[in-house]
């Protein structure tokens, strides 16, 4: 039963959604305001496209940082396929939906749950025809159902205030997702100019054609190797690749005839390293520079980028001069202040 104290906290978190006057700040209230009613361990808001391959978090609160590799393990999420699949789902709670037995099977329980330490979640949701929004509550106890009705009196306030300010909003800054279709051979048919260049941007020894970059060739062996084991030994983890330019997220999806579909997602790097180029660094003494500040040495950078150790070590004295440091550690602290 709602108490008065329940009714207050209701009329005064709408009051506080509707005053929200951009993205950024309905996940910040929204977040805010359900973490301190429902003492949630963690909470998010994140936005997912209908094909699961473009996923972009508004805001985050955690009691423990969560893995870097975050989003590699959002796939197997048991709420996904159920949203997928009910449209007009206004809110979700994993344990309603997945035993413990089940869930604990998948990269989401284990990648994620497990080392951050919640054992239920509930998520309220806005939905489109191209996308879903949830602001999601971790705990680690079960929602009780008193709880989950209390909070599902926020949803429609907080799908309207969400259609407001996206409909004022450009898209999440994130490019959208590239697409690369495969033969039954792994072989790639026609890859758009766009795709050519984000995989030469992320694995600068791949020389184009037919053939995909080693790297990727090698973890859909893996992959597709796994899928043959029945029962799977585990679902098809994403590739995450780094570079200079961001990160790189490659999903696979098999096909029935063979066809395999992979799905890229670019998360650029904020700050860039690339903005040094108005300070009159070139591209690559920019990627060089990132490198640098991620402590590789010339003979590491060299094997990353594919090019000669000492072409590197050029690359690292005129960034060096351009940035009026002596050393490299302190033109990897100028850089950091010119981006700051």
């Amino acid at each position: 039963m709602f108490t008065q104290a329940d009714a207050q906290w209701l009329s005064e978190t709408i009051k506080a959604l509707y005053a929200a006057q951009s993205v950024t700040a309905v996940a910040q209230t929204a977040m805010g305001v359900l973490d301190a009613r429902f003492h949630a361990l963690h909470s998010n808001c994140e936005e997912l496209s209908r094909d699961a391959a473009s996923y972009t978090v508004h805001g985050m609160r955690l009691a423990w940082k969560a893995p870097a590799d975050y989003e590699a393990f959002i796939h197997d999420n048991p709420i996904i396929p159920i949203v997928e699949h009910c449209r007009q789902l206004p809110t979700i709670q994993l344990r309603q939906h997945a035993s413990f037995s089940t869930w604990s099977q998948t990269d989401h329980f284990n990648g994620l749950a497990k080392p951050m330490g919640f054992i239920d979640q509930f998520s309220l949701i806005a939905q489109n025809s191209s996308s879903m929004v949830a602001v999601g509550l971790y705990r680690d106890t079960l929602f009780t159902e008193e709880e989950s009705a209390l909070a599902g009196l926020v949803q429609p306030h907080l799908a309207a205030v969400w259609r407001r300010v996206r409909g004022t909003e450009a898209k999440p800054g994130a490019p959208g997702p590239l697409h690369l279709s495969l033969t039954a051979g792994k072989r790639t048919l026609s890859p758009s100019p766009v795709v050519q260049r984000t995989l030469r941007n992320y694995f600068p020894d791949w020389r184009g054609g037919t053939e995909l970059p080693s790297a990727v060739r090698l973890w859909l062996d893996r992959s597709l190797a796994d899928l043959r084991v029945k029962p799977p030994r585990r679902p098809l983890r994403a590739l995450a690749v780094e570079s200079a330019r961001g990160r790189l997220i490659i999903r696979c999806f098999p096909g029935q005839t063979g066809m395999l579909d992979l799905v890229m997602m670019e998360i650029p790097a904020r700050p860039s390293y690339f903005a040094l180029q108005q300070e009159g660094l070139t591209a690559r003494e920019c990627e060089v520079l990132y490198w640098v500040s991620k402590g590789k040495r010339d003979e590491e950078i060299a094997i990353i980028l594919g090019c000669a150790s000492t072409t590197v070590s050029k690359h690292v004295q005129h960034l060096i001069a351009k940035l009026g440091a002596t050393t490299r550690a302190a033109a990897v602290q100028a850089a950091g202040q010119k981006l700051a």
